[in-house]
């Protein structure tokens, strides 16, 4: 038995895989692939932040006992968070080697990563989408400047030190995946040279229109006004999958950067994309930063609810927004399966 772990990028593909693997969509008859029920976020959070959560705290003993319960019948065991890729890869290190001595020198990590211009400007998406407070995409090239989080390479290099040959880079880029697709690349990987079949390829996350993205940051502007300046993560975490799995692709305008943000981009991560395509072979991230300047806008595009919708539309964003909080506040919100924390007891009953 060996382990896999996924470690993201965020915003490149992990939304697809996960998918795949809760929903079983995939047949493997000559690997045996276990992907444990419990919160695979919380296990990669638990590198940065041990003890945010009771559960958090407890979440590295309880995988063990649920992977030992599954160890006769499992050949890789796969875990998969996006929170991974921003934690030090030496704590994983170290609770493999606490958890799992007898398989830490064989565990495997794959990264993906999304090149710049796109990783950026679907961060922005992402962000407001969630209700995040961020004013426009300048703001957010200043915050991602000055963080260095347009920088791959100090990641990569990181993670490679640790992990060595078992560590596996990737560019999310369909001429470079297996079959055009980040499912079956992920789970060549997984299996080796062992025969699967993709039965149900999961739905991509939907791409919200520039319309969809004005409407839920008025939203997340009236909610941080109720609820205070941060949101809770369950509550911007089920804006964000209420948006992505309940409503429908829409036809409206793509969100775009505009050429003077896209050219800043280029000059800020040049020398990273250089690096990372000579790593890899080829020049995926170097042609994705020029496609994105020639194709972006002449000037930004309008954030301003009242250039977008009928004065009307505004009064029902804000009851909408005050009634989620209420609700949010009485009850907590729902959320889909990857965001739920199974309570202990729970989990330990299904363990044999």
């Amino acid at each position: 038995m060996d382990f896999v772990f996924h470690i993201g990028a965020p915003k490149a593909g992990s939304s697809s895989i996960q998918r795949l693997m809760e929903t079983e969509g995939a047949v493997t008859t000559e690997h045996r692939i276990h992907y444990p029920d419990i919160s695979h976020h919380d296990l990669a959070q638990y590198l940065t932040a041990p003890n945010a959560n009771p559960y958090r705290a407890q979440v590295w003993p309880l995988f063990q006992e649920v992977v030992e319960s599954a160890r006769a019948n499992t050949d890789s065991v796969v875990v998969s968070s996006e929170f991974f890729a921003g934690g030090p890869p030496e704590t994983l290190s170290a609770l493999m080697e606490e958890h799992f001595p007898g398989e830490r020198d064989t565990t495997r990590v794959i990264h993906y990563l999304r090149p710049h211009a796109q990783f950026f400007l679907s961060f922005f998406v992402q962000f407001s989408k969630r209700g995040r407070d961020v004013a426009d995409m300048d703001k957010q090239f200043e915050q991602f400047r000055d963080k260095q989080r347009l920088s791959f390479r100090r990641r990569v290099e990181a993670w490679e030190a640790v992990f060595g040959e078992n560590y596996a880079l990737r560019v999310l880029d369909r001429s470079r995946l297996k079959d055009g697709s980040i499912t079956s690349d992920f789970l060549s990987f997984v299996c080796g040279e062992a025969p699967f079949e993709v039965v149900s390829e999961p739905q991509s996350n939907s791409s919200p229109t520039l319309e969809d993205m004005v409407f839920l940051r008025m939203v997340g502007n009236e909610l941080r006004a109720v609820m205070g300046k941060k949101l809770p993560p369950e509550l911007s975490g089920f804006m964000a999958y209420a948006l992505t799995e309940r409503m429908p692709n829409a036809k409206g305008t793509k969100v775009k950067l505009w050429r003077d943000l896209a050219e800043r981009i280029r000059d800020l991560c040049a020398e990273d994309a250089a690096w990372l395509d000579a790593k890899l072979g080829g020049t995926s991230f170097a042609d994705a930063l020029d496609s994105a300047v020639e194709g972006a806008l002449d000037g930004p595009q309008s954030l301003t609810f009242a250039d977008h919708f009928d004065p009307g539309i505004e009064r029902y964003a804000k009851v909408m927004a005050e009634t989620i909080a209420e609700l949010a506040t009485v009850a907590g919100p729902p959320g889909p399966k990857r965001l739920r924390r199974k309570r202990l007891t729970e989990i330990r009953a299904t363990i044999k």
